[in-house]
């Protein structure tokens, strides 16, 4: 199931400012902020479709 135009503009905002706590606005659990060598994904551990990444940072 694609995101709605809320659930992307959390996902985005949890992704430019990983300091605040953003709920995911399906399930209300805070979105995760994980930062790996190469990119950073933002996501939503209850719900598989809440999800986000850049890579090749």
């Amino acid at each position: 199931m694609a995101m709605s135009k809320e659930e992307f503009e959390a996902v985005d905002k949890k992704m430019n400012t990983p300091s605040i706590d953003v709920k995911c606005p399906r399930c209300g659990e805070s979105l995760q902020y994980v930062e790996y060598p190469n990119g950073i994904k933002v996501y939503c551990k209850k719900d598989i479709d809440i999800t986000d990444c850049i890579r090749g940072i």
